[in-house]
């Protein structure tokens, strides 16, 4: 099976390299790309499925592997570990892809609540 995404890397603030999915990049840019932010155990390669129903519709899909899981760079410190720091990178991937807006899709498990 031929990929379906392309894989761009980007960097944290602390310089850490991050990794996504981007399915449909050159999606029409009027629709509000949609972010799908994994869960505890989750990571950008478990919403394949998700991404491309979603890419078939005219949307563009970017799945990110939070630092430490998938194909992102482990963080040493633990601290670090913690939701303003995933949505500090979530808004780095936004800013890096000239994202101004979008939709976040994220499963229960990866509710960010204090």
């Amino acid at each position: 099976m031929s990929q379906t995404f392309q894989d761009p890397r980007w960097r944290s603030a602390d310089g850490l390299t991050l990794f996504a999915r981007d399915y449909c990049a050159a999606a029409n840019p009027s629709r509000l790309p949609v972010i799908c932010i994994p869960g505890l155990t989750l990571n950008s390669a478990d919403f394949d499925e998700l991404a491309t129903w979603i890419c078939a519709r005219g949307r563009r899909v970017l799945a990110v592997d939070l630092r430490g899981r998938g194909r992102s760079e482990r963080d040493l410190d633990r601290k670090h570990y913690q939701v303003a720091t995933y949505a500090a990178d979530v808004l780095a991937l936004m800013r890096d892809r000239a994202i101004p807006r979008a939709s976040l899709s994220a499963p229960r498990s990866a509710s960010w609540s204090p």
